[in-house]
């Protein structure tokens, strides 16, 4: 009679065991989905932070550069601040569905194992399909933001590298029209009539220096 009866226990055991993994699968799919919409978040947030530095250390770089390079860096400028507006829309808080409410908890307590598992199988498939359009909005904001911070950094860094070159004569025409300014403003050199009154005298038998004022008439 034992023997029947552990049997019969390890069927019922057996018979859960695909539910079970149904159950497991189901709620690692839905925390797979949640855990890479928070990574995407938390991305965001750092990636903002880095081209809100970018932005004044790129126009820093570009502060004495020609006035084209100036307005061509309009163009990224335009295209890191569309990039920071993607990416706060991703940071944007939206709800997922984690699966079945805690509240239902005292209702199934009260039910057999079977409908349990059976419930929460379809609590994590369907949490996870209406999640599915919220992350995937999210993802094309976050893909959308990449993309654009990839060819704002490539537009910034030709043209910082460019206004580099351009700099290179630069100085040479500075020192020269430094100096033509100063050559222009400088006076010559004149040497002055000096006054009988403001020149020394000398007698032949070299007394005393006289001034020239109190020469004997």
């Amino acid at each position: 009679m034992k023997g029947k009866k552990d049997e019969k226990k390890k069927e019922k055991v057996i018979e859960y065991n695909d539910l079970e993994f149904l159950v497991q699968k189901s709620q690692e799919l839905l925390n797979k989905q949640i855990s890479s919409y928070r990574q995407k978040h938390s991305n965001s947030g750092i990636i903002i932070t880095v081209l809100a530095l970018f932005i004044p250390f790129f126009l820093n770089g570009l502060e004495k550069a020609h006035l084209i390079m100036k307005c061509l860096s309009i163009i990224p400028i335009a295209l890191l601040i569309w990039t920071i507006i993607s990416f706060i829309k991703v940071l944007r808080t939206k709800s997922l569905d984690q699966g079945f409410h805690p509240d239902k908890f005292d209702t199934l307590v009260n039910t057999k194992y079977e409908d349990i598992l059976l419930y929460e199988i379809g609590a994590n498939r369907d949490s996870f399909v209406d999640n599915q359009k919220i992350t995937e909005e999210s993802n094309n904001k976050y893909n959308f933001g990449i993309k654009l911070t990839l060819i704002a950094i490539i537009i910034s860094t030709g043209l910082l590298l460019a206004n580099n070159f351009i700099k290179e004569d630069k100085p040479q025409e500075v020192i020269i029209l430094n100096t033509t300014k100063m050559s222009k403003e400088e006076k010559p050199r004149v040497i002055p009539t000096v006054k009988p009154t403001d020149r020394v005298n000398l007698n032949e038998d070299f007394n005393t220096p006289k001034p020239s004022s109190d020469k004997k008439k």
